[in-house]
Order: C-alpha cells, then sequence, then structure tokens
C-alpha cells in the first residue's frame, strides 16, 4: 500500500463552544473520512450540530478551506460541502419502519406495537430494495431543497 501525503486543510475547528459542547478543536484533511466516537453524552452529536448550524457557536472559530465559516442553519453547511450522511440513516430506518406501520395500524386496529410486527412480517425479504427506495426519494427530495435554496 502507497503511502500519501496529507492533503490540505478543509474543515478546522479550533475553541468551538456551544451550549452543549466546550473547547472543541480539530482538523479535517483532504481525502480523509472522519468519524466523530465516544460514549453516550460525550458530545458527538452535539459537536456534529454545532459543524452543521443547528447549534449557535458562542465561542471559537471554524474554517472550511481557509476561509472562515459560521453556519446559521443547516443549508450554510451544505452551501460549504459538508454532509452528515450517518446522522441521516437512522432517521430513515425509523422513517421507513414508521411508514410501514402506519397503514397497518390504520387499518388492521393492532396498536402501536402490533402494527410494528405486522409491518416487519409484511416488509421481509423486501427491507433492503424499500430502504433503497426511500434512500433516494430522500436524495432526490434535498437536491431539490437544494435548488430552490440556490434559486433564493
Amino acid at each position: 500500500r502507497k503511502e500519501r501525503a496529507l492533503g490540505p486543510v478543509r474543515l478546522a475547528l479550533d475553541g468551538v463552544t456551544t451550549r452543549r459542547v466546550e473547547e472543541i478543536s480539530f482538523e479535517v484533511r483532504a481525502g480523509e473520512i472522519v468519524g466523530l466516537g465516544g460514549l453516550v453524552g460525550a458530545g458527538r452529536t452535539e459537536v456534529a450540530r454545532a459543524i452543521v448550524g443547528l447549534d449557535p457557536l458562542l465561542s471559537g472559530q471554524m474554517t472550511v478551506g481557509g476561509r472562515p465559516y459560521r453556519p446559521r442553519e443547516p443549508a450554510d453547511a451544505v452551501g460549504a460541502g459538508i454532509g452528515l450522511v450517518l446522522l441521516i440513516v437512522p432517521g430513515i430506518i425509523l422513517w421507513l419502519g414508521w411508514s410501514m406501520a402506519v397503514p397497518v395500524l390504520i387499518q388492521e386496529r393492532l396498536g402501536v406495537f402490533g402494527s410494528m410486527s405486522r409491518s416487519r412480517v409484511l416488509t421481509k425479504g423486501n427491507r433492503w430494495s424499500l430502504f433503497g427506495l426511500f434512500l433516494i426519494l430522500i436524495i432526490i427530495a434535498m437536491v431539490i431543497q437544494w435548488g430552490m435554496l440556490v434559486v433564493l
């Protein structure tokens, strides 16, 4: 395997503090794939929320491509080329489960837990194709939304 030189810094956090985390600093270089790990309550989600603009910065600085970056909303992160795919996947899975369970809940009147069990039976063998379909629909919706943001 060939060693590669580190690329330029693409995302840098320096002393970032929000209501939920304090003094977070790290750099992400071109070509790196970064994952945030830690125990429940360690601040993984809170750091991600700050990066995409869901939690406002109280102090510190972020840069993207060497330019100051201070997102006010997730659309700012999308515009800067920042994405958090793994935070979306659990939501898609939950949405997929509920989208199958709600019709069962209404039609068969099995209650919430009964309808979840019944939807599991109805989707057996088709879960990955349903997941793929919902993922494609979400990507299309995001592209349309991003296109509308660019127009505005």
